[in-house]
């Protein structure tokens, strides 16, 4: 088979003789592209592709999160940068903390962690996987202190939070 493109690929990818497209590609976006192939009765083969290049795909959210007060709700969205939307997140090792009415915590496939803490003081790690359209996959571990004596520290763009001194 001989294989040919019509329309240049994007700067960096390059088509071999066996019809793979290789390389690194330099930017990323959609490109439409006309590939040909010829066998040696001559016969010809045209067809126009969508060809996708997206960034690669990584969780950008801090892996120490923002710790939770005991017995009070907690609600986070979980970040990631790169690959093809829509991304689908997965608990994929550990636990979440559970409530103190029993009740597990909750990983929405959007991205969302959210419960209600549990009732006193406690350590959680574990590992989310976020998956793109394309399949790729990204997993980090995370970790997630409830703590009690918790304080907001309010300031003009947003408020955070802060342990008081005797508790440290």
């Amino acid at each position: 088979y001989e294989w040919s493109t019509a329309s240049p690929l994007p700067t960096g990818l390059t088509l071999a003789p066996t019809g793979e497209i290789q390389g690194t590609a330099e930017e990323s976006g959609v490109f439409q592209i006309e590939v040909s192939v010829k066998d040696a009765q001559l016969s010809e083969a045209t067809a126009m592709l969508a060809l996708t290049v997206s960034e690669g795909l990584e969780i950008i959210t801090d892996s120490t999160l923002v710790p939770a007060a005991p017995g009070s709700p907690y609600s986070m969205r979980f970040e990631a940068a790169g690959g093809v939307e829509p991304h689908t997140w997965h608990l994929v090792e550990g636990a979440l903390p559970v409530a103190p009415t029993g009740a597990t915590w909750s990983l929405s496939p959007e991205g969302v962690l959210a419960g209600t803490a549990p009732g006193g003081e406690s350590f959680h790690r574990f590992s989310i996987e976020v998956r793109d359209a394309a399949g790729a996959k990204f997993r980090k571990t995370f970790e997630l202190a409830v703590r009690g004596g918790l304080i907001a520290v309010p300031s003009r763009n947003k408020a955070g939070l802060a342990w008081r001194p005797a508790e440290i």
